[in-house]
């Protein structure tokens, strides 16, 4: 006979808010994950990123808001 896994105790349900800002893993894997698609976005950068995001900011407007603002960055170190 198989015995019966011992139960694990599930941890307390967390708003996404709470998770990303609480957690330094979290918070790492992000910057990693930044990074290694080339984002260009700071630590600082990101971190507002995930806080308009998590406050309900439209994902899609974001992203055009960063690759406009990059744009423009990029424009004015060229001149």
């Amino acid at each position: 006979m198989s015995q019966a896994a011992p139960e694990q105790a599930a941890e307390p349900a967390m708003e996404p808010r709470q998770r990303v800002k609480d957690s330094t893993h979290l918070k790492r894997a992000l910057n990693g994950m930044s990074a290694l698609m080339q984002t260009n976005l700071s630590e600082p950068a990101l971190d507002l990123c995930l806080e308009l995001l998590e406050d309900w900011v439209s994902p899609k407007a974001l992203a055009n808001i960063v690759l406009r603002a990059q744009e423009i960055k990029r424009t004015m170190n060229k001149a």
